[in-house]
């Protein structure tokens, strides 16, 4: 919670000019190269900071993010214009909240006066939460005399959307507007081309000494062995006459009692509890539930296949991550045909972006269909969270995706009539391979040569087995009888031209894919592995794949 003394106005504004100008230059050291990192998330916002707790300007991804786009690029820590030295962290249970210990480097505070390294400790406190981060300096001088030195914070934001910092660059920008200061912090903000002004509002308790439009400065007047405590608030708002739909912040560990998973093997137990953790930090409250997103920092949105699967994997522990994914794609299954987006009505997306550049279509993920496998995959969880809870009325209100989703791969899935699922991309923009291995190159024949589209990947047509598998007992489960045996028919006619086309002998094992005029891509691969768990290989195939000479042939 916030305290109450932190709800204070930014007054005096005055924009463009500074509060006391009198501030300590800071010095920047030569930043260390160090691969520790520490992440924190809460609902769609997340922060990656270095073990300072600060934002490395050499660490691209480093920034406090919401909505695909960066409110914070920097909020590093000063003592006395020098960067203070790491001691220890340590990130809470939830990961949205973390201590860090700090200590100052050796210290010029006169000509004759040198502070040495250690005397003074922060503990820099960092909670976040949706729509806004805390901070708290609680900074102890441990010297023998009592000490006047200025701690400062340099802050600044860019707003750039996830695909600049990725790399994008973009022919326009919307515009950043001039800072607000008052005297107790300052407000940053960014009018967007998407006409929505996104901000950061920083607010300090005590006032800084200082406030420019770059750092605030604290006078601190530390005696031996007294704690002085200093709270930050930095408030994120994204203000537009349409309101992005945002859910409140939750967490499954806040919510839900946590089932537990032990063994007489503690390494196992340790990683079986981080596993968990991680996807429990990983899923995240939309309006339509949990859903599990893909990864930080540079996939925290929903995508199709990667949510579909991690929620299968989780769904013993937690069936509601299976439901609120169910109902997010559900929500957002395709109704037209659209080539810049890959939609089609049916359809299940394959990754949904918010920010500047989703909003103005400079990119196509707004959202994305551009996938293979995720409608399969939707039948396929579908059919699994219906076994574990019996939830029919969930199951009756999506009844309608249910037969949308089957009808996509028979008319859309299907391109001509064989059975077999196949994809080419409908823009240029799109995605060139949409399957698992969705890498340029991925698709390939033993010579080297890229295989051309349209394809068809072995694994998807073991997911589309089971997804006409899964559709079948659903319908049973609605009564619907014949449906429930059209689909069981197309199940086995898809079995059989699959074990007919894609089978190599010489190899024991399945061709990668049917390319363009049904060219087998004749390359031994991990896809065939992906086959064993649909059930569309009979069980001696499935031995052969599994007990092949090379096993190390996988690639």
């Amino acid at each position: 919670m916030i305290d109450d003394k932190m709800h204070v106005a930014l007054l005096p504004i005055v924009e463009g000019e500074q509060v006391q100008s009198e501030a300590i230059k800071l010095i920047e050291e030569k930043e260390q190269v160090n691969a520790t990192s520490i992440t924190l998330k809460c609902g769609d916002s997340f922060l990656l900071l270095d073990v300072c707790g600060d934002l490395l300007s050499t660490r691209q991804e480093m920034g406090l993010f919401r909505h695909g786009t960066r409110f914070l690029r920097t909020c590093n820590l000063f003592l006395e214009g020098k960067k203070l030295v790491a001691l220890s962290h340590q990130t809470s249970q939830m990961s949205d909240a973390c201590h860090i210990d700090l200590t100052n480097m050796p210290l010029q505070l006169t000509a004759d006066t040198l502070l040495e390294q250690g005397v003074v400790h922060v503990d820099r406190f960092i909670d976040l939460e949706q729509d806004y981060l805390k901070q708290t300096f609680t900074i102890t001088n441990f010297h023998t005399t009592d000490l006047s030195l200025t701690l400062s914070l340099a802050v600044g934001a860019d707003y750039c959307d996830m695909f600049e910092v990725r790399g994008t660059v973009r022919e326009q920008r919307g515009v950043q507007q001039p800072v607000k200061i008052g005297q107790n912090g300052m407000q940053l903000s960014y009018q967007g081309l998407d006409q929505v002004m996104r901000s950061t509002a920083i607010q300090a308790s005590p006032s800084p000494s200082s406030v420019q439009a770059d750092q605030l400065d604290w006078k601190l007047q530390l005696k031996r062995g007294e704690p002085v405590e200093i709270t930050l608030l930095l408030h994120l708002d994204e203000s537009s006459q349409e309101k992005l739909a945002t859910a409140q912040a939750a967490t499954l560990w806040r919510e839900t009692e946590h089932p537990t998973i032990e063994t007489d093997h503690p390494f196992f137990n340790r990683l079986l509890e981080r596993g968990i953790q991680d996807l429990m930090m990983l899923s995240t409250m939309t309006p339509y539930g949990y859903y599990p997103y893909a990864g930080i920092p540079w996939f925290n949105c929903p995508f199709g296949r990667d949510g579909l699967i991690a929620a299968l994997e989780f769904l013993p522990l937690y069936p509601q991550v299976a439901r609120g994914t169910l109902a997010l794609l559900a929500a957002y299954q395709g109704t037209k045909i659209d080539a810049f987006t890959d939609e089609e009505p049916g359809k299940i997306l394959h990754e949904f972006r918010k920010g500047e550049m989703a909003a103005c279509r400079e990119i196509p993920y707004i959202p994305y269909y551009g996938t293979i496998d995720a409608t399969p995959l939707f039948l396929i969880l579908f059919e699994a969270y219906m076994r574990w809870t019996n939830d029919t009325v969930f199951l009756d209100q999506h009844w309608s995706n249910i037969q949308a989703a089957i009808d996509w791969m028979t008319n859309y899935g299907d391109r001509d009539g064989d059975s077999f699922l196949e994809y080419r991309r409908a823009a240029k923009t799109g995605l060139g391979n949409q399957c698992w291995k969705d890498a340029w190159d991925s698709m390939s024949h033993s010579d080297g040569r890229l295989a051309d589209a349209p394809l068809a990947v072995c694994e998807v047509q073991g997911y589309a087995y089971a997804a006409y598998r899964a559709g079948s007992y659903l319908a049973r489960r609605t009564n619907r009888q014949e449906m429930s045996q059209d689909w069981d028919q197309k199940a086995e006619t898809l079995q059989k031209n699959f074990l007919e086309h894609y089978w190599w002998e010489a190899e024991q094992s399945l061709y990668m894919a049917l390319a363009e005029n049904k060219e087998p891509c004749a390359v031994v691969s991990s896809n065939a592995g992906q086959c064993l768990w649909s059930g569309i290989l009979p069980d001696d195939k499935a031995r052969q794949v599994i007990e092949r000479p090379d096993a190390q042939g996988y690639v």
